[in-house]
């Protein structure tokens, strides 16, 4: 929306006898316009404007005083060459749209590796329990037979070569108890690690 307002004042000399104004004419005038343009999809614009005038003078030789006059213009202006046609005008929309839809696509595959790798670290963290409760068991029976070997040695019945035996089985299977301990942990952490935004 457009709109100009303007204010003249005219003062002319005159050498009429038909004047009775004293040789002296004034003339006083008021403008307005009132407009309203638009670009439009092909490149181009279009616009509507009103301008009304008024004028008022003290001149004898006018029949009509004040004076009105008002006139509608229509205006389109449309570009032969640079920037014409509606692709053009729309590119910046188009290009707006496809960046959103790759953006959008690049944040559901986020979404979904993100998914996924919590969904592998939770298992990956049951795995991890399960060997260790294995392992927890297996321990305690190397740690039975060591007792049991001992005992049987005590009582004469078996050598130091299989106390020595059942002792280095103790101690292999104490070293896996250690390491799926800290599988367990590790899966733990990791799967936090996800989950922590």
């Amino acid at each position: 929306l457009t709109g100009t307002a303007t204010a003249k004042h005219g003062l002319s000399e005159t050498a009429s006898s038909l004047e009775r104004t004293g040789g002296r004419v004034n003339t006083n005038a008021q403008s307005g316009t009132v407009g309203v343009n638009r670009k439009v999809e092909t490149g181009g614009s279009m616009g509507v404007n009103w301008n009304t005038v008024r004028q008022e003078t003290n001149s004898l030789n006018t029949l009509v005083n004040p004076t009105f006059r008002s006139g509608l213009t229509l205006s389109w202006t449309q570009p032969m060459f640079k920037g014409a046609g509606r692709t053009y005008s729309l590119a910046g929309i188009e290009r707006a749209r496809s960046l959103r839809t790759s953006s959008d696509a690049q944040l559901v595959a986020t979404a979904e590796a993100t998914v996924l790798s919590v969904h592998q670290a939770y298992w990956e963290l049951v795995l991890a329990r399960d060997s260790l409760e294995v392992q927890e068991t297996s321990a305690t029976l190397a740690d039975e037979l060591v007792r049991t070997t001992r005992r049987r040695l005590e009582a004469g019945r078996t050598t130091t070569v299989d106390l020595t035996q059942a002792r280095v089985g103790l101690a292999r299977e104490n070293h896996r108890l250690i390491a799926a301990r800290t599988r367990v942990k590790k899966a733990q952490d990791d799967l936090l690690v996800l989950l922590r935004p």
